[in-house]
């Protein structure tokens, strides 16, 4: 904590608790001035991660039509915030 060269943070929300119908939210902020790649989180329980947009291109799917995440890592643009569904 209050290392000025961290500029990068990702938290899983579970889905589940809430009744959601995705299993969990995976939400990643990069307010570094270059593009980070993320591992993202294993899905479980035979779903896949899609992703439901994020800052950068201004692009957020509509419930349901979320593109599969396709691989184990995330490229997330400079200080932008990327959304993932698990589902």
């Amino acid at each position: 904590m209050g290392n000025a060269n961290n500029h990068f943070l990702a938290w899983r929300v579970d889905g589940q608790e809430g009744g959601d119908t995705a299993r969990s939210l995976y939400v990643a902020w990069n307010g570094w001035a270059a593009d980070i790649t993320a591992t993202v989180p294993a899905a479980g329980g035979g779903k896949a991660w899609y992703v439901a947009g994020d800052s950068a291109s201004g692009a957020f799917a509509a419930s349901g039509a979320e593109m599969p995440l396709g691989g184990a890592t995330l490229d997330v643009k400079a200080r932008s915030v990327a959304v993932l569904v698990e589902q």
